[in-house]
Formats: structure tokens, C-alpha cells, sequence
């Protein structure tokens, strides 16, 4: 599956769930830096949508944006002040979670659904605690 199917699948797998809970959405016109707007605590959010992809027990998900590629040299952007939400969706585990965008590192977000092998038990996130 090449990223933009993987792309549409995790839109469309987000829009179901927030179809599913009730939850208002509108989709942006134009070239924005959040595919989506969800209506929750009486406000509209920016929400980024992204596909998380299995490794060591956790959903990893790219908490930035290439804006560029020079000379082999990628120019990262991440999406803080941009949006309030990561829609993520694993389309393996077949589970959508909703991420607060300061509750993730500025590259790769983790949330974990396995014990991790070394035994750490905190500064974790649970997947579980971010299920939408």
C-alpha cells in the first residue's frame, strides 16, 4: 500500500469513528496543516491525521512533516501551535486514537500496547489511556 491509500484509509477510518461517536466534523478547503475539525469541549480542533505502523509492542506514528527535500537533506516541520490532535489510525490493530500534540515528541509518537522488554514502566503513554 503506497502512503496516499494509506492516507485515505486512516481519513476514512477517522471520519467512521467520529461518525460513530457522534462527534461534529468538518473537513478544511485548501492546502491547511490538519487534514480535519472535530468539535469537542464546545470548541473545534485541528486534527492531524496519521497512520501508525507496529514495532516492539508499540503504534509509532510521524509527529512532522517533510516541507522539503535538498541535496538529501529533508527540512522537517512538526505541528506544534498547528493543531491540538493526532487522529492516528493502525490500520493492523484496526484502532483509532486521538493524541493531544503536546503529549508527543516533535518526531515520532509512541503509544504502547505491549510491555516493553526492558521492564520501563514510566514516562509511558498507554495506547489504551489515547483509544477514540
Amino acid at each position: 500500500m503506497n502512503t496516499n491509500t494509506a492516507g485515505d484509509l486512516s481519513v476514512s477510518a477517522f471520519l467512521f469513528k467520529c461518525q460513530k461517536n457522534l462527534v461534529d466534523v468538518a473537513i478544511p478547503f485548501g492546502v491547511k496543516r490538519y487534514d480535519l475539525l472535530i468539535y469537542l469541549d464546545n470548541k473545534w480542533n485541528r486534527v492531524q491525521i496519521k497512520t501508525g505502523r507496529i514495532k516492539n509492542g508499540a503504534v509509532l506514528f510521524s509527529t512532522h512533516s517533510v516541507v522539503s527535500r535538498m541535496h538529501k537533506k529533508c527540512l522537517k516541520k512538526d505541528y506544534r501551535g498547528e493543531i491540538e490532535f493526532f487522529g492516528v489510525y493502525s490500520p493492523k490493530l484496526d484502532t483509532t486514537y486521538l493524541v493531544p500534540v503536546d503529549e508527543v515528541g516533535t518526531d515520532t509518537g509512541f503509544l504502547r500496547f505491549a510491555l516493553a522488554k526492558n521492564g520501563q514502566k514510566g514516562r509511558i503513554r498507554l495506547a489504551k489511556d489515547f483509544e477514540f
